[in-house]
């Protein structure tokens, strides 16, 4: 379980943007939920600690997107309680969350771009948003 877990809420993972770590979360997520959906009923806690983990790495507003992403689209997959006890009364606020991100993240867009204009000669350092896991973010939210 730690492996599985560790693939789906870690930060970084590979060598680098270019490598598809989205694909590897998607499966571990698959793995994980088909797990405790086999061992439930011989290790009662096996779920519920899980779940629990999970849900701290997507509550978590320090945690990085690339984190929430892959609690994100684990919940849904541990079953229909976990989706309307836990994940469902939490989608609005986290949804609120994505928001507040994108338009800090297109903000910053929009004043590098001015100040790039102003100063050809030195480059703007990019703010720690990653768009590519506030898509995926707000893509998983569509469940």
């Amino acid at each position: 379980m730690p492996p599985l877990i560790t693939c789906l809420v870690v930060k970084g993972m590979g060598q680098g943007e270019n490598e598809d770590h989205w694909a590897l979360r998607d499966a571990a997520a698959t793995h994980l939920a088909e797990i405790c959906n086999t061992y439930a009923h011989s290790y009662t806690s096996l779920a519920p600690r899980v779940t629990r983990t999970l849900m701290r790495a997507l509550t978590d507003p320090d945690k990085d997107l690339t984190t929430q992403y892959g609690a994100l689209i684990a919940l849904p997959k541990l079953g229909i309680e976990v989706m309307h006890s836990l994940l469902i009364p939490y989608l609005p606020k986290y949804f609120e969350r994505l928001r507040t991100l994108r338009t800090s993240f297109e903000d910053q867009q929009h004043e590098a771009s001015n100040q790039m204009e102003i100063d050809h000669d030195r480059p703007q350092a990019q703010a720690g948003i990653n768009p590519i896991a506030l898509n995926k973010c707000t893509t998983a939210m569509k469940v």
